[in-house]
Parts: structure tokens; sequence; C-alpha cells
């Protein structure tokens, strides 16, 4: 079999290149396949990225080779080695990828929350989830906001009531390194994967796997940002939900100078203040509840 010449050779490498850069623009997907690495103009490769192009090259991978190193202090250390093979079953590359027990994000978690002492607010929670009959879009951010921001958190007290904690902000040994072995063992694996198949594919032009792990933590905190920013609407005013239809309905009730003695009567011990405009911080069935009694006394007076 004669080898192929120099023509040859420039002709297959611009022919990957080319399929490479297909597979990006029709099959992958920004975030999912592969991610910006923050403050650069390079993309790294992610673990679906590498898959995607394995199958679109005909290739198959063998990341099942992983040495491991115990040490003493329960710790460990993981080698994977993954292989590359083309539809033959020849190998036509291979790479490692390392990981440890010992690296920071395994190694190490933060301290402990410590209390603050004020009760978490009452809305908190629509604010989180939303509250569709209260109106309430939910946005994580502005929940987050609610307790004092990022370095805060929602956790219940000894006693079981929910409490604003501050989060802990010194970096202590995890106590159990083997809480990590399996997460470890795959990541070594996926490392060796994306690293394999940057390698075979000679995409390395395209793609990094440098800090690529700081990569996938920018689109998960993406992520996270978009779906915490608040929803924006049309102009139109939106029609109201029944809970806030009959918060009205109660305060116009409350405000009538005729029955304003028995909206204080009757709607305070419920509120705990005279001020009907936080009527809407009640649940909607002592809503429906107040209406019915404060309209049936309306009655009972007019007769």
């Amino acid at each position: 079999m004669l080898a192929p010449t120099n023509a040859q050779l420039v002709a297959d490498a611009l022919s990957r290149k080319q399929l490479v850069s297909t597979i990006v623009q029709q099959t992958m997907e920004e975030g999912v396949h592969y991610g910006r690495i923050p403050g650069t103009n390079s993309n790294a490769l992610f673990q679906p990225g590498a898959q995607a192009l394995l199958v679109a090259f005909g290739l198959v991978a063998d990341c099942s080779d992983v040495d491991v190193t115990m040490h003493e202090d329960g710790h460990r250390d993981y080698s994977a080695t993954c292989s590359i093979f083309n539809r033959e079953g020849k190998l036509i590359g291979k790479a490692t990828g390392e990981c440890s027990t010992k690296e920071t994000k395994y190694a190490y978690r933060n301290s402990e929350p410590t209390p603050t002492g004020e009760a978490l607010p009452r809305a908190y929670w629509d604010v989180l989830k939303g509250s569709p009959d209260k109106g309430v879009a939910a946005n994580p951010a502005k929940a987050q906001d609610m307790i004092g921001g990022p370095a805060f958190l929602a956790k219940k007290n000894e006693d079981g009531v929910w409490e604003i904690y501050k989060k802990g902000d010194k970096k202590v040994p995890h106590d159990n390194p083997a809480d990590f072995y399996n997460t470890c063992r795959k990541m070594a694996s996926k490392r060796a994967l994306v690293a394999a198949t940057i390698l075979v594919t000679a995409c390395s032009d395209s793609f990094t796997q440098d800090l690529e792990e700081l990569a996938e933590e920018r689109v998960v905190f993406t992520r996270r940002a978009t779906a915490a920013a608040p929803i924006k609407t049309q102009d139109r005013p939106l029609e109201k939900t029944p809970f806030q239809k009959d918060v009205e309905h109660l305060r116009n009730l409350c405000s009538q100078k005729k029955n304003e003695a028995l909206g204080k009567a009757i709607v305070a011990p419920a509120l705990g203040t005279h001020n009907v405009q936080k009527l809407d911080e009640l649940p909607h069935e002592v809503i429906t509840d107040l209406i019915m009694q404060l309209e049936s006394r309306i009655n009972e007076q007019a007769q």
C-alpha cells in the first residue's frame, strides 16, 4: 500500500477541519456541548460535545482503564486512559486524564452557616417559587436579595423555625474523602475522553480542554441567572388572578365608611393590623372566609 502524498495529507486535514466546523454549526449547542472560557476567546469542549464528535467521525471510545493510588489519609488519585478506535477496531489514539480527592473542590467545604436571629420573610417562598394565585412570578434572585444577598441562606433552626443564616466563609477539610471516590473516578474518565477526542479529531484549533470545568461552571451560573431574571410582560395590563380580585373586593368593603367598624372587628384579628394594604400577605382561603363573614354581618345590619 502506497503512503499518502503530501497533497493527500493536506486534503485529509482540510476535510477533517471542515467536518468539525459543520458538526459545531449544525448539531452542537453552546452551553451544552461546549462553552466559552471566562476572560478568553477560547471554547472548552464538554463531554457531550466530545461524544458528538466521536459519533460523527465513526469512532468508539474506551475509558475503562483507570488506575487508583490510595493514600494513608483516605485520599485517592485516579488516572484514566481513554483509547479511541475506528470502525475496524484499530487503535488510533489515546490520552490520559487525572483527578484527585485532594483537589480543592473535593478536599474542602465551606464552614457551617451561622444563624442571624432574623426570621425568614413571609413572602420569601412565594417569590422564590412563584405564586400564581397571588400574581407573583418566580424570581430566585429577588428572593435571595430579600434575605440579604448571596452570602445568606434559608435554614430551619433547632426549634424547626425557618430563619436567615449567614453562609460559612471559611474553607474546612472534608472529613470523609470517600464521599468523592466515585465522582473523582468519573471526572478522570471524562477528562481523558475529552483529551483523546481533541487529539484524534485534530480539533484543538476549535476547542481546548484547559479550564473546561470553569467554563461548565459559567454555563450553570448563566442558566441560573437567566432563570432568575424578572419575567417581562407586554405593556397591556395583565388579567387579575382570583386571589387579587378577592383581595381588592375585601379592601373595597373595608374602605366603605359604613363598614369601617365591622371591617376592623373582623379583619384586624386575622391580619394583626388595621392596615388593609397588607391583606395580600394572607392565604387565599383566609381572604375568602373574611369576605363571607363581613358580607354576612353587613347583610344582618341592613335587615
